[in-house]
């Protein structure tokens, strides 16, 4: 996933999950690809990973990660340096119903990050609002999202 500059060298950088549970960061070199991958650490049993950028407001990009048991994460983003521990998000419960959540910007126009997530059983998709600490009510962006593989 594209993950803004995580390590704060000025380069858009990349992140991936692996499937023993850890995120790996890939700097961004400009046109040189990117560099060496290292790890970020374990984020447990997530089941969706996605980058939300600046959503703690503390100046380094952020991770949410939705939790086998449907729960949302943050994982504040530390510089480059390795992920502590998550927080769960206020609100974030019952999202093992959707098959797909997004860091999408800003979508309300409050200077917040929010989310985009889809339900393809339903083919809707919401934007759920984000605060510092939790994410708002749902509003549903549109219908017709069932045939979609993939969002972003």
């Amino acid at each position: 996933m594209a993950a803004d500059d995580w390590n704060g060298d000025g380069r858009p950088d990349l992140l991936s999950k692996q499937d023993d549970r850890t995120v790996w960061l890939h700097p961004g070199r400009g046109t040189g690809g990117t560099g060496t991958p290292r790890s970020l650490g374990d984020v447990g049993g997530a089941t969706a990973v996605t980058a939300v950028g600046l959503w703690d407001r503390d100046g380094f990009p952020d991770l949410v990660t939705r939790e086998v048991d449907g729960t949302l994460t943050l994982w504040p983003g530390r510089g480059g340096k390795p992920l502590d521990t998550g927080v769960p998000l206020l609100g974030g419960r019952g999202f093992d119903r959707y098959d797909r959540i997004l860091g999408a910007g800003d979508l309300t126009g409050d200077g917040r990050p929010d989310l985009l997530v889809r339900s393809s059983s339903q083919g809707k998709s919401w934007i759920l609002p984000g605060s510092r600490t939790g994410v708002g009510e749902r509003v549903r962006v549109a219908g017709g999202w069932a045939g979609y593989t993939l969002i972003g």
